[in-house]
C-alpha cells in the first residue's frame, strides 16, 4: 500500500500491529514467567515443608495417638484432631499474610494489568487455593495417623 501511494518513501521495516505489540511487552511477559516459575517452586517447596512438618508432628504424637484409639476414637476423631490443628494454622497464618499483602500492595501497583491491588476475587482465590493445598498436604500423614494400630504403638513403649 505504500509504494501504491508513493513510490518514494523508503520502506524500511514492516510488522503487523500484534508483532509490535508483542515485542513491546517481552520483557513484561518473560518477568511474568519468570514471577510465575519462581512461585510455582515456592509452593511446591512449601508443600512439602508442610508435609514434612505434619508428618513430624504426628510422629512425636504417635504415643497419644495410638492411646486416644485404644480408649475407642475412631479414625474420623482423628483425623479431624490433627486437621483441625493444621486448619488452625492456616487460619493463624491466613491472617498474618493478608496483613502483609496489604501492606505491599502500593510497591505491586505498578506490576498489576487490570486489577486492583486489593481485588477481593484475587485474595479469596488465592486463600482458597493455598488453604485447600495446605490442607491437602497435611491430609496424608493424618490419615496415617487415623490409621494407627494401638497395640503396636503401645507395644513399642
Amino acid at each position: 500500500m505504500i509504494r501504491e501511494l508513493d513510490r518514494n518513501v523508503p520502506i524500511v521495516e514492516t510488522n503487523t500491529a500484534d508483532q509490535v505489540i508483542a515485542a513491546a511487552n517481552a520483557k513484561t511477559r518473560f518477568a511474568t514467567m519468570l514471577m510465575i516459575a519462581s512461585s510455582t517452586l515456592a509452593l511446591l517447596l512449601g508443600l512439602i515443608g508442610v508435609y514434612g512438618a505434619s508428618w513430624y508432628a504426628v510422629r512425636q504424637r504417635r504415643q497419644e495417638i495410638g492411646v486416644r484409639i485404644a480408649l475407642g476414637a475412631a479414625p474420623r476423631d482423628i483425623l479431624r484432631m490433627i486437621l483441625g490443628t493444621t486448619a488452625r494454622l492456616v487460619v493463624i497464618s491466613t491472617v498474618l499474610g493478608l496483613a502483609g499483602a496489604f501492606a505491599l500492595t502500593r510497591a505491586l501497583k505498578s506490576v498489576l494489568f487490570e486489577t486492583s491491588p486489593t481485588d477481593a476475587t484475587t485474595f479469596a482465590t488465592v486463600i482458597a487455593g493455598l488453604a485447600m493445598a495446605v490442607l491437602a498436604a497435611s491430609y496424608w500423614p493424618a490419615r496415617d495417623a487415623s490409621l494407627t494400630n494401638p497395640i503396636d504403638v503401645l507395644r513399642a513403649d
